[in-house]
């Protein structure tokens, strides 16, 4: 994977060329149908004779980012990531007979993780931390055995 970044779609087309030349010279080529552009102009960009697609948000190295700087996404990511991480150990987390120590050990090294996966970068606000904190209620409490109605 690389990222280039320049202020404008003609160098970024330049150093289009010159990756696709380097490459070249090793016997290596881009792929355009696999290239993204996130943009805040227009303009096209062009691998290989393939105009690239633009997208607003993209996947890379396991965040999300969008071009508008829009977290909530990737916010949701992180709680769905952490919640499919507990979901896989469900039946280690809910066993009764299991001590609750191995239980956090669990849960500090293998969902923990998940949730925080790249939150330095984060714009860190209430409602940010509020939705991390629910979620891991919500499953601090299946891992207690507690209902919320009782």
């Amino acid at each position: 994977d690389a990222v280039l970044i320049a202020p404008s779609h003609l160098q970024i087309q330049e150093m289009v060329d010159e990756l696709e030349r380097t490459l070249a010279d090793v016997g290596l080529k881009v792929n355009g149908s696999k290239t993204l552009a996130m943009s805040t102009s227009a303009g096209d960009v062009t691998v290989g004779g393939i105009s690239v697609k633009v997208v607003p948000k993209v996947i890379y190295l396991g965040a999300q980012l969008c071009i508008d700087g829009d977290q909530s996404g990737e916010l949701q990511r992180r709680i769905r990531a952490g919640v499919f991480a507990f979901y896989k150990y469900r039946s280690f987390f809910c066993n009764r007979v299991v001590p609750m120590s191995l239980k956090r050990k669990l849960y500090h090294s293998a969902v923990q993780p998940a949730f925080t996966y790249a939150s330095e970068t984060w714009g860190v606000r209430k409602n940010t931390l509020s939705s991390i904190a629910v979620a891991q209620r919500r499953l601090e409490r299946a891992m207690l055995g507690i209902t919320r109605w009782l």
